[in-house]
């Protein structure tokens, strides 16, 4: 289990340091206007990607809302819609990533640090 922890760890933070690195060596590629000729570039299945990114953004710490506002541009006649999916991402994400912490063992983590602190502030 601790060669999995260990992977699973390396892998995330090298994504969020490629995703880092890319975001400064190509700071134009997240605005909207370029998302928007990329989401544009896959037609016929722009709503399965919007709701993809959406749903995986929360797992790198990518804010939501260039998303939101590209949802905002690419359905125009569905604002409801754009907010549904938004929030369906951040519940989805949010979940995955409580259940995700307690399989790699941060809840142990913070329990001990949390126990720890508690009991030094009952008894300091």
């Amino acid at each position: 289990m601790k060669i999995f922890k260990k992977t699973v760890y390396i892998f995330w933070l090298l994504t969020i340091f490629g995703l880092l690195i890319f975001a400064i060596c190509y700071p134009d590629f997240f605005e909207v206007d370029n998302l928007k000729a990329l989401f544009y570039s896959y037609q016929g299945q722009v709503l399965f990607l919007y709701i993809t990114v959406s749903i995986l953004r929360g797992f790198f710490l990518i804010p939501s809302t260039p998303f939101v506002l590209l949802g905002v541009i690419l359905f125009t006649n569905s604002p409801w819609m754009v907010f549904a999916i938004s929030m369906i991402g951040i519940i989805v994400c949010t979940t995955a990533l409580y259940y995700f912490s307690d399989i790699l063992g941060f809840s142990e983590k913070l329990k001990k640090s949390f126990l720890k602190k508690w009991s030094y502030g009952q008894h300091g």
